[in-house]
């Protein structure tokens, strides 16, 4: 690769960059147009160039492009986690500065919670309730049988934050006994938790999961855990997600090129002996001719031209050329066709 193809080649990756898609049209007159090349150049080092990107659903990608975008991405995404992060961090000092009286009709669990507590000394100080329980009234034990199945459900769908954080199971077990006690529908809670959890994982937050205290304290199982498609975070997930399955995309081309080239030489091979082949590749040869002639292509004429008065052992090169393009299947064909070896 010249100066003028590298040149080329770096203004297909400078159009790629600002693509809202990050791609670029198969075209070969657009590409030669975006290249800055004439076409004589576009059609001597085309091949060369578009070596290096990857053909999916009729664009091009560069993994170069999609590298650098996923980096930008994810940066972004580290900084605005950083920024929540902060904010409640800000907001959960405050809350504890704001002295909350405890009463009765205390509206978050962890208020009766506690005001059970007190309850329960004031009995133990008390030697006429010794031994007496109200009637109706669980033990908010954590091995109670009544509620041990659904903590466990709870428990094991309830995300984790992978810096090794503690989420105070212990405490947010005796929150869930006085859920189980008031009447809650614990299998929504459950759904909700789940609902969390992929909500976490899709924004990469794995670090900032709320203790299991503070979310079902706060009744956080009501909120809404939808992204929007069209926002700004729904956009950058979606093209993380993107990048990621071109990535795996590549990688299984890889490594199933070798068999896939050695398909092709085959069916190659036994097009050129197949009978009549001859004549479908000359009838298609002097077409091109004839429709370059039309457009006063003098230099492509003249290819053509040699071409077909060329002798047998230089024509069968472009014979083999002309079976690519018109009988073998692409890549991803022959793979869902003809790649068990994929998909064991």
């Amino acid at each position: 690769m010249n100066a003028e193809a590298f040149g080329g080649y770096c203004s297909l990756l400078m159009e790629a960059w600002l693509d809202p898609s990050g791609s670029l049209p198969v075209a070969s007159e657009d590409l030669a147009l975006l290249a800055r090349m004439g076409k004589a150049s576009w059609a001597h080092f085309s091949k060369a160039i578009l070596s290096l990107f990857e053909e999916e659903d009729g664009r091009l990608y560069s993994p170069i492009v999609d590298e650098a975008r996923a980096k930008i991405i994810k940066k972004s995404q580290l900084g605005r986690a950083a920024v929540e992060a902060r904010e409640r961090l800000k907001a959960e000092k405050y809350r504890q500065l704001e002295p909350k009286p405890l009463s009765d009709d205390d509206p978050t669990i962890i208020g009766r919670l506690s005001k059970e507590k007190e309850k329960e000394k004031d009995k133990e100080k008390d030697p006429s309730s010794s031994g007496t329980r109200k009637p109706g009234s669980k033990a908010l034990s954590k091995g109670d049988p009544a509620n041990e199945e659904s903590w466990k459900a709870f428990d094991n769908v309830y995300p984790r934050p992978d810096n090794g954080r503690k989420l105070e199971r212990a405490e947010a077990r005796l929150i869930w006994d006085l859920l189980v006690e008031g009447g809650e529908e614990i299998s929504a809670v459950i759904e909700r938790a789940v609902a969390y959890r992929q909500w976490i994982d899709l924004l990469g937050k794995r670090k900032y999961v709320a203790m299991m205290t503070t979310w079902l304290n706060q009744r956080r199982w009501e909120e809404s855990y939808d992204i929007d498609p069209s926002s700004e975070e729904g956009r950058l997930i979606q093209a993380s997600k993107d990048a990621q399955s071109r990535e795996e995309k590549s990688a299984h081309q890889a490594k199933h090129q070798g068999n896939y080239e050695a398909f092709v030489e085959a069916l190659v091979e036994a097009g050129i002996s197949e009978p009549g082949f001859e004549e479908s590749w000359r009838a298609d040869a002097e077409k091109v001719l004839a429709k370059r002639k039309q457009m006063g292509m003098a230099g492509a004429v003249r290819i053509a031209e040699e071409n077909l008065s060329n002798p047998e052992s230089a024509r069968l090169e472009m014979r083999r050329c002309w079976l690519k393009v018109n009988v073998v299947p692409s890549f991803w064909e022959w793979d869902a066709s003809s790649n068990p070896e994929a998909y064991k």
